[in-house]
């Protein structure tokens, strides 16, 4: 199962279901570099069941996670903002300290980010759009239907 693929985003995200039951991933960070990360099958869905009733998160209304953070089994998604020239995220007080003096976007070296961790593995940084698309995605194969059949299908081997 391929949830989003490399050609249709700026990080080169591609996301699918592995070997051994876990989903895969692999992307260009933003040093150029490639990288790799590999999840359990069931943490990812019920990492992403449980984003879909999280109470805090409206995609669609919100522009980022407003500080928020959402985890579970070592799965953490938030919003960073990414200095672009220093190639890394900034702190909460360098935040801050931008904020009082009104630096953000002004000096095209930030972008608000979303940020998606794995336990020990590298961070996946990535566009709102990606991000959009990936969690549309998982949603799209979690609340179809036939999501049942594939589940009974795993559990007898089928699948």
């Amino acid at each position: 199962m391929s949830y989003i693929r490399c050609l249709c985003n700026p990080e080169s995200l591609y996301v699918f279901g592995g070997a051994g039951d876990h989903h895969d991933f692999s992307w260009t960070d933003r040093n150029g570099d490639m990288q790799m990360m590999s999840m359990p099958s069931d943490d990812f869905d019920e990492f992403f069941r449980l984003f879909h009733k999280w109470n805090d998160w409206t995609a669609k209304e919100c522009h980022y996670l407003d500080d928020e953070t959402f985890e579970y089994k070592g799965i953490q998604i938030r919003t960073v903002i990414f200095h672009e020239e220093q190639k890394r995220i900034l702190t909460d007080q360098e935040i801050e300290e931008r904020e009082k003096i009104h630096m953000f976007d002004r000096d095209g070296t930030t972008n608000h980010l979303i940020c998606l961790t794995y336990k020990n593995n590298p961070p996946l940084l990535m566009w709102e759009v990606t991000w959009d698309r990936l969690r549309e995605s998982a949603y799209d194969h979690l609340f179809w239907p036939n999501w049942f059949v594939r589940k009974v299908n795993k559990w007898f081997g089928h699948g």
